[in-house]
């Protein structure tokens, strides 16, 4: 370890190897299907279910060509064999479209009523209704079935054909057993209902009307008829599935939920890919676009930007929001940059998450993260080697960082994430509670389902303590934090976002978290985020050293000087050499301090507050001025002694006293006891 003084004279340099840059995919997907198709494919053939809700990122493009494609499209494109057959481009296509049985898709919504994506689809559909109710002879009355102009209507149409459907099934099935008489044509019916939130409202039951409640009770039925299930599928969209009546998604209702996910890295750079490639293509056929007056012929990027970074930035993004990024960058006649990705990143975000996460670009390394070897060596390690090398095995799925405040934890993170390469969020499980029923547990989703969406990506939880410290055992609010808790637990140990999804949290009370979220299996490692010890004098001279290179701030070469075990009691020897324990906050307070103590005094003399340098004058003011916080920081130190469960990524200043856990928990016993602490716990 160098001296103190050595550290403070040179420029600290960033020592963590430079990772091999990852090449920017060649081939980009156009016509791979969607995860969420494929699950409903999957669910219905098993006949696990008939009845499906897709949530999620419903009213996005919903594939990688480029062009624009909602979801209407995506389900006509696979559930409508007509609709089908009519886009195919070959005759081959065509036959292959048709075969296997008559499939028809309707949707009904609000606005449009009852509608089918073709109309030999509805012809279909119409000719098997009236073979079924041949009974029925007055026009108008089968045309308030076929074209039903409420909902009400619409249900009892639907309920019509399910019976018809079904007896329909079991006649051709006796037919076929006994071999006497001819079967009648069946089609597989496939009815999509737009916003279904709207449609089947969640809320206690009894205190829904009449008209809200018979919807839910429909569905309910339709859903447990196995027999409807045969021909028929049944499909709810809404942005979140919360909102949708629980009896109606519950565990036994036999209906599938299905979350529609925001495109990963490898999907967004693909879209942005041939988005651009049907621009330039539009260019070379003179159908070229024109944007505010102006001929728009390819996607322009900034210097130093380009579409792989566009991927990457856009961590969380739609591919609609991409689309509108580029949109704004014609209008404003600029090129797509950082800032332009940004901005449209913290509008989604405003607009959807209600504060709930944020998305942040880290600009820094471990080159402004003082000190902290044993984590940044944990880091490399366990995150960012294994990341860059695709190995999950050894991938850690998320640590918890244990300190007292102004240790550096945020910043730790922060660096991570620009030294993996990976976006940054924050989540603010505060605002997770919500005073209305069930919103507490919609906030919930919409959290996990923006973590999901942002993979890969470094998630950081600051304060778990403020909000996890009761747990499961909370009561007074009819379970639903129990509910979230164990929302986040089970996130925290799915293993399937090893490699994807790295949680870093922070805590300076790891005694008030419950003991099911720190044991081993949610957090791979408790590590401390610890103070340089008192006599640790170069680890304060890293700090010191990262606070100039953080701030831009340089010292006059009597203050250096001053960086020896000889000047314990002048300039920067009286913070290096003190037997008090200093956060890096509070180091940062002094240095703040004596650079503001520079400028006021050059200022005096006629110059400008740019020219300013720490003098030793300004240094030590700003250490008679500011005192730390020595006694409450202590208890939390051996708070996070106590938890550490890997002595090998422990300070080894701390290993010592980390070892002695017996005496540990006698300090944290007199911290209660004497009000240093607050906690309604004993040992």
């Amino acid at each position: 370890m160098p001296s103190a003084a050595k550290i403070i004279e040179e420029e600290e340099n960033n020592v963590l190897p430079e990772l091999e840059e990852k090449p920017v995919i060649e081939e980009m997907m156009v016509s791979e299907v969607p995860d969420c198709v494929v699950r409903l494919s999957n669910d219905y053939r098993a006949k696990i279910a008939h009845t499906f809700i897709l949530h999620g990122n419903i009213n996005d493009h919903q594939d990688n060509s480029g062009r624009r494609s909602n979801i209407k499209d995506l389900l006509a494109r696979t559930l409508d064999c007509n609709y089908k057959a009519s886009i195919a481009k070959t005759p081959a296509d065509k036959k292959d479209a048709l075969k296997g049985g008559v499939r028809v898709l309707a949707f009904f919504s609000i606005s449009g009523g009852l509608e089918f994506i073709h109309e030999k689809s509805r012809k279909c559909w119409e000719t098997i209704m009236q073979n079924c109710y041949s009974e029925i002879k007055d026009a108008d009355e089968w045309q308030a079935i076929l074209n039903p102009v409420d909902f009400a209507g619409a249900l009892n149409t639907l309920n019509m054909w399910f019976r018809a459907s079904k007896r329909l099934q079991a006649q051709n099935e006796e037919v076929h057993r006994s071999g006497v008489g001819d079967e009648k044509p069946e089609i597989g019916f496939r009815i999509a209902f737009l916003d279904a939130d709207a449609l089947f409202p969640a809320g206690p039951m009894a205190q829904l009307s009449t008209p809200d409640r018979n919807p839910i009770v429909y569905i309910r039925n339709w859903a447990q008829d196995e027999a409807i299930g045969n021909r028929n599928m049944i499909i709810m969209l809404a942005r979140h599935a919360l909102d949708i009546h629980e009896s109606i998604r519950g565990g036994e209702s036999r209906v599938s939920c299905i979350l529609v996910k925001r495109p990963r890295l490898e999907e967004r750079e693909a879209w942005i890919h041939n988005f651009g490639v049907i621009i330039k293509n539009q260019a070379s056929q003179g159908q070229s676009m024109k944007m505010n007056g102006r001929v728009v012929t390819e996607v322009g990027y900034a210097k130093g930007f380009d579409a792989h970074l566009f991927g990457i930035q856009s961590a969380g993004m739609s591919r609609s929001q991409l689309e509108d990024v580029i949109m704004q960058s014609w209008l404003e006649q600029k090129l797509v940059d950082f800032t332009l990705v940004r901005t449209r990143k913290q509008r989604a975000i405003e607009e959807e998450y209600e504060g709930i996460i944020e998305f942040f670009e880290p600009e820094t390394g471990f080159e402004v993260v003082g000190g902290h070897e044993h984590l940044k060596r944990y880091f490399m390690r366990k995150v960012i080697v294994p990341l860059q090398e695709g190995d999950r095995r050894v991938c850690s799925r998320g640590v918890l960082l244990s300190g007292p405040p102004g240790t550096g934890k945020t910043a730790l993170a922060k660096a991570l994430a620009k030294e993996a390469k990976m976006n940054f969020m924050v989540g603010n499980l505060g605002r997770l509670f919500g005073g209305i029923v069930g919103e507490s547990e919609s906030r919930t989703r919409k959290f996990l389902e923006a973590v999901e969406s942002a993979a890969p990506v470094i998630l950081f939880l600051d304060e778990l303590d403020s909000v996890l410290s009761s747990g499961r055992t909370s009561t007074g609010d009819s379970g639903t934090a129990a509910r979230m808790f164990n929302s986040l637990m089970t996130f925290l140990s799915d293993e399937s976002r090893a490699g994807r999804v790295v949680v870093v949290a922070a805590t300076n009370r790891p005694d008030l978290l419950d003991v099911a979220l720190i044991r081993t299996g949610r957090f791979d490692a408790v590590l401390p985020a610890l103070p340089p010890a008192p006599g640790d004098a170069e680890g304060r001279a890293l700090i010191l050293q990262a606070l100039k290179n953080k701030h831009g701030i340089k010292w006059e070469k009597t203050l250096a000087a001053t960086a020896t075990s000889e000047s314990k009691d002048n300039g920067l020897g009286r913070l290096l050499f003190d037997d008090r324990i200093w956060t890096g906050a509070e180091m940062e307070g002094i240095v703040k301090e004596a650079y503001n103590n520079a400028v006021f005094r050059i200022r005096e003399e006629g110059k400008k507050s740019e020219e300013a340098r720490i003098g030793l004058a300004d240094w030590n003011q700003a250490l008679d001025d500011i005192l730390p916080n020595t006694r409450e920081v202590e208890a939390m130190i051996d708070l996070a002694l106590l938890y550490v469960n890997h002595l090998g990524y422990c300070p080894k200043e701390w290993r010592e006293r980390a070892s002695k856990k017996d005496e540990l928990r006698s300090n944290q016993q007199s911290y209660y006891s004497n009000g240093l602490l607050n906690s309604d716990r004993e040992i």
